[in-house]
């Protein structure tokens, strides 16, 4: 029984752990997105003047 509890738990923290990783990528994701669309944004908004 405490076998079965003790993997249960490392279980849960894996899964814990597996969230928090994808949490953090799709912040960084965002984040990438963002600064690729405000260059973008530069570029054409000075090929647009010139």
């Amino acid at each position: 029984m405490v076998f079965f509890t003790l993997g249960f738990l490392n279980a849960s923290n894996f899964i814990v752990d597996v969230m928090e990783r994808a949490t953090s990528f799709v912040s960084i994701l965002n984040q990438v997105t963002c600064f690729v669309v405000s260059v973008a944004a530069v570029n054409y908004g000075t090929t647009k003047v010139v």
